[in-house]
């Protein structure tokens, strides 16, 4: 992990150093372990511009995928992740960061990635979705649309705010529209291991161009996803009726 954080900064001087590139407009993507190296770097080297890591996330030490080997157990488990996890350092990530993945991914758990998400000091875009799987991070066109907002300036986002509640009614609002769908998602499962929760997903129209959905009994967790197409989607933030609940 050491070696890989270093290989993008050695990138990052490397690139700054020709002619022919915008320093002001390098950014770092990768996807799986990808993304949780991106997750690292952005804690590390603020040269960049913006980060989006695709399924990659912090926590590992706390899911269930990479618990099973072993590997996280005896006396260096703390030393571990305070120099190599990324919830040791996305709290020092202050550049515009797109967190991508479907909500049922099986190698970082959605309340791991939420948990990262929430740490990152940097404004913070969303693209979890229920029709996409690991592997699919070549059909995920929103990546390529959050970088040309950040550094160009385009709208090509839907700019999207946290989700608000009151009185047990979720409302998602936003600006610069770039959807023709939007779908309240929610999972009623309490399995300690959150890559095994079933999610279910229904339609929502807006009034006045607002969207509202009334939270269903026994909700564990919940968000709005929007559909542009086949590969263009983006998301709110996810919210866990149990915030201090036991998850992995």
């Amino acid at each position: 992990i050491y070696h890989a954080v270093y290989n993008c900064i050695f990138s990052n001087n490397i690139l700054r150093a020709r002619d022919d590139v915008d320093e002001n407009r390098i950014v770092l993507t990768g996807n799986s372990w990808g993304g949780y190296v991106t997750c690292v770097t952005a804690g590390v080297d603020k040269r960049f511009a913006a980060f989006a890591s695709t399924n990659g996330c912090g926590y590992i030490y706390n899911d269930t995928t990479w618990q099973k080997d072993g590997k996280f157990g005896g006396e260096k488990k703390e030393e571990w992740i305070s120099l190599y996890d990324p919830s040791s350092y996305l709290p020092y990530a202050t550049k515009p960061m797109l967190f991508v993945s479907g909500v049922d991914d099986e190698y970082f758990s959605a309340y791991n990635r939420q948990k990262s998400a929430d740490l990152v000091k940097g404004k913070v875009f969303y693209s979890q979705r229920t029709n996409i799987s690991h592997a699919a991070w070549n059909k995920q066109y929103e990546t390529l649309a959050f970088f040309n907002h950040v550094l160009y300036g385009e709208n090509s986002l839907t700019l999207i705010s946290n989700i608000t509640t009151t009185d047990n009614v979720a409302t998602f609002t936003y600006e610069n529209q770039n959807f023709s769908k939007v779908n309240f998602v929610y999972t009623t499962s309490t399995d300690k291991d959150s890559h095994k929760w079933k999610w279910e997903s229904i339609e929502v129209t807006a009034e006045n161009g607002v969207y509202s959905y009334e939270i269903p009994e026994n909700a564990t967790a919940y968000l709005f996803e929007t559909s542009l197409t086949a590969n263009f989607g983006q998301s709110t933030n996810i919210v866990f009726t149990n915030p201090d609940g036991d998850y992995q």
